[in-house]
């Protein structure tokens, strides 16, 4: 392990080539959080680099991020009054001129005649993301928060997964919660589940995505505007297909299994809203581009011989005798890795393509899954090497002399 406290804690003049990492003093447990970034990750990601960045010149020092110098990067840092991932990547798409889909409030969702898209603000991946296209669903989801700490003193975890004991008790509270929903007054009152909802969760614009897949662009660039590759990420079934639905399980849960999914909140939720058993159960198409299923098509000036996958890249405006990244997608990966600066030396940055062409920015990832293939590496190259290879590359793009 890295103990970053080794660091000096000072500033830099402007032009020195300076890797900034959080003040924050870290306290002996090893878990405790740097802003929030976990001690794990934050050591992680100095440890195997700081060899290649002090080979180019660059010295790791503590500290607040400092913009006006051009050769400096973040790991870890934030900037002021970012106090949520949500807030960040606002600033990073307002700093790239690049559009989000559009934020509704709590209280105007029921009201919306359109599908809504609604999701965990720390989520990544497709992960407890929930497409609401009715008002019952949207009433169930709302409910669900509302009523967060009864529906935990109704509810049993079978071996096989089933959340039972949810009958009578949990549709009387889903009933009750309804009618306050949809007369709004139940926005007014303060509870726990409420506080979760306002505070962790996003309602967002769903936007509609060409061809018969869910899909999205992952751009990896780095701080200095380079974008190494860009994948279109599709979803492994069709639009019309996929719904959130617990599967059925072929093996006993374990006890320590039960508990953590009790214990964990958004798990929890995820189970009310898609065990077919549950009153709370959405029963919602998955728009989930990403996942461990989904199938990348690295845009990289090859020939692609699916026909499905050539239908898909058609519907984009991509070329599939020649798959590559637009003029406009390679700008907005560019503008999005400098514009990230201030927070890591490179990162993966997911951005949609709506119906009529255009690009929304949708959240960056600090530690994206890296693809070999795209990198143009071997397919057995470590993590490590891929690491290595990029911020290698980006130094060297920006010509920095070694130091003597």
């Amino acid at each position: 392990m890295i103990d970053t406290r080794s660091y000096p804690l000072r500033r830099r003049p402007v032009g020195d080539r300076v890797i900034r990492i959080p003040a924050n003093e870290i306290r002996e447990s090893g878990i405790d959080v740097i802003g929030p970034v976990t001690w794990q990750v934050y050591t992680q990601s100095l440890s195997g680099l700081d060899q290649v960045f002090h080979m180019n010149g660059y010295e790791v020092v503590r500290g607040d991020f400092d913009e006006r110098n051009p050769l400096e990067i973040g790991l870890g840092t934030d900037l002021p009054n970012i106090g949520s991932e949500r807030e960040r990547n606002e600033k990073i798409a307002e700093r790239a001129g690049l559009p989000m889909p559009e934020r509704y409030a709590l209280e105007k969702i029921t009201g919306l005649g359109g599908p809504v898209m609604a999701k965990f603000d720390r989520s990544h991946g497709g992960d407890h993301k929930y497409l609401l296209e009715t008002t019952e669903q949207k009433i169930r989801f709302i409910a669900a928060f509302v009523h967060y700490p009864a529906i935990l003193s109704h509810m049993t975890l079978t071996e096989r997964g089933d959340l039972l004991e949810t009958g009578k008790a949990l549709t009387f509270l889903l009933q009750t919660a309804g009618m306050l929903i949809q007369d709004g007054s139940i926005f007014t009152r303060q509870s726990e589940g409420l506080d979760i909802l306002k505070n962790e969760v996003v309602f967002q614009e769903f936007i509609r995505t060409p061809s018969q897949r869910y899909t999205t662009y992952r751009v990896l660039a780095d701080a200095f505007g380079n974008v190494h590759y860009s994948a279109l990420v599709c979803s492994q079934g069709r639009k019309a297909e996929a719904r959130l639905v617990q599967p059925v399980r072929t093996s006993p849960l374990s006890l320590d299994e039960q508990s953590e999914i009790l214990r964990d909140q958004a798990s929890l939720l995820d189970h009310l809203f898609t065990h077919p058993k549950n009153p709370f159960f959405l029963n919602s198409r998955s728009a989930k581009s990403y996942n461990g299923d989904s199938d990348d098509i690295i845009l990289s000036g090859q020939k692609i011989e699916s026909e499905e996958y050539r239908a898909i890249l058609e519907a984009h405006g991509i070329n599939p005798d020649q798959a590559l990244p637009s003029a406009e997608l390679l700008s907005a990966g560019s503008r999005l890795g400098r514009s990230f600066r201030f927070r890591q030396p490179y990162g993966g940055f997911d951005i949609i393509q709506s119906e009529d062409g255009k690009l929304f920015f949708l959240e960056a990832n600090d530690d994206p899954a890296l693809i070999a293939e795209g990198l143009g590496m071997a397919e057995d190259s470590t993590r490590d090497e891929m690491r290595y290879a990029i911020v290698s590359r980006m130094l060297q793009s920006v010509k920095t002399e070694p130091q003597s």
